[in-house]
């Protein structure tokens, strides 16, 4: 029996059996207890379903591939008829595209196979008529090739004549060839009989005379004013233009006094005036200035204007018509050979007279003659007024006076070559006379 506690309620049985009495005793206390118990066995036999079929490893990794989605055609999207990170089956739709393009091609694509069907039908109604006409078209390839066959033999009977025709052409072209040479000897020959003329001879040697001197003196010039005298080319050019102005203004004025007086008289003095404009030119200096060189350039034009059509005239008056061609080509050939030698005998005299001058003046200057000692010495001063100590002075005033030493030289060299030219042209002067008078125009030649 278990004893009363205090407040007058039983005590707490001690056993199993006391345990079922006292909830007897209390019937809210055993449901609440039946509750639980049915939760636990609830909660139980759901984990055990939950988590029977599956591992827990203690370390778990998810693994994933991200796989791009495109469509197999192209075009403008409509519509996007699935969300960000929706799951979606096979077969679901994700895109709407713009279906006008496809459309079109597709009715393209039908148009096309209806056109096919038209030709198919066309070709299959066509073929009994083609092969009739291939029927026929076969009888005319072998109508055809008899033609050939025989065209070929009367072909081949050309080709024969043809090379009996060439064999005689060739021997044709081979006694011309054998006439033309004989032609060309008879020729050359004439060429050198055109020489006995005497006026002729005389007007191809003072052609090529004057070839030598008129381009002797524009090698000498150009040379002169751009290295001596530092004229930019286009200066240069302008100085020599007074040339050509010369020629301009007697030109006409020749041609009326051929008429009118002896050729001869006028090719003399063209020869006399460019004499003087040469021996004019040999008498100027380093401080020579534009009209220095303007009126002898000027005037020496102007004889050659006295010579070119004068000396042409004359020594054509007494050829031939028919030698006429060859006449003019010896003359210009001659005048053209005379001008290349010219250039080459200027030069080289031009290279020998600056070193022979200079040769000369530097053994004038040295430590014994005044003039070249009081020139070194303002030289050298200056250079060390400039800045420049006694030795490097000393080598830029030796180096200067040699250079005027050379400048000088070479202003010499072009004096003497210009003084050549005026001696070649006075010495063609009495040349002049050995020519016979032209004949006057009204007479037959």
């Amino acid at each position: 029996m278990s004893e009363p506690t205090r407040h007058g309620e039983p005590a707490a049985p001690a056993n199993g059996e006391g345990l079922l009495a006292f909830l007897r005793a209390r019937p809210r206390l055993r449901a609440l207890v039946l509750g639980g118990a049915v939760v636990l066995l609830a909660a139980v036999a759901f984990g055990w379903w939950y988590y029977g079929g599956r591992e827990s490893p203690d370390d778990a990794q998810v693994d994933g591939h991200i796989v791009a989605v495109s469509s197999r055609v192209g075009g403008t999207v409509m519509a996007v008829k699935v969300e960000d990170n929706q799951r979606v089956a096979v077969g679901t739709v994700l895109v709407e595209v713009d279906p006008r393009d496809y459309r079109i091609a597709l009715q393209r694509a039908e148009a096309d196979l209806a056109d096919a069907r038209a030709a198919l039908t066309g070709a299959q109604a066509g073929v009994p008529i083609t092969s009739t006409t291939t029927a026929s078209q076969v009888s005319a390839a072998g109508a055809g090739v008899e033609r050939a066959q025989a065209g070929s033999q009367a072909s081949g009977r050309e080709v024969e004549a043809a090379r009996a025709r060439l064999n005689l052409t060739q021997a044709r072209l081979r006694e011309a060839r054998a006439n033309a040479e004989r032609l060309n000897r008879d020729r050359d020959r004439q060429d050198l009989r055109l020489f006995k003329e005497r006026t002729y001879a005389t007007a191809v040697a003072l052609i090529t005379a004057m070839g030598f001197g008129l381009y002797a003196s524009l090698v000498l010039m150009p040379v002169l004013l751009q290295t001596l005298m530092r004229y930019p080319a286009l200066q240069a050019g302008f100085v020599m233009a007074p040339r050509g102005l010369g020629s301009l203004v007697v030109m006409p004025f020749v041609g009326i006094a051929i008429e009118k007086t002896d050729p001869r008289r006028i090719i003399g003095l063209g020869f006399l005036v460019n004499a003087v404009t040469m021996y004019w030119l040999g008498m100027l200096n380093l401080n020579a200035g534009f009209w220095d060189f303007f009126w002898p350039q000027f005037i020496q034009g102007a004889g050659l204007g006295l010579l070119f059509v004068p000396l042409t005239t004359v020594a054509m008056d007494r050829i031939r018509p028919e030698a006429m061609g060859a006449a003019t080509s010896l003359f210009n050939l001659l005048r053209n050979i005379g001008g290349s030698v010219g250039i080459a005998t200027v030069q080289t005299l031009l290279a020998r007279y600056r070193q022979t001058h200079g040769n000369v003046m530097v053994g004038h200057v040295d430590a014994y003659s005044p003039a070249p000692q009081i020139l070194f010495n303002n030289l050298r001063s200056s250079f060390m007024a400039a800045g420049a100590d006694v030795t490097t002075a000393t080598q830029r005033a030796y180096a200067a006076l040699y250079g005027m030493v050379q400048q000088q030289a070479a202003m010499l060299s072009f004096i003497d070559g210009f003084k050549l030219l005026a001696v070649v042209f006075l010495l063609l002067v009495p040349f002049v006379a050995l020519m016979r008078k032209p004949q006057h125009h009204g007479r037959n030649r």
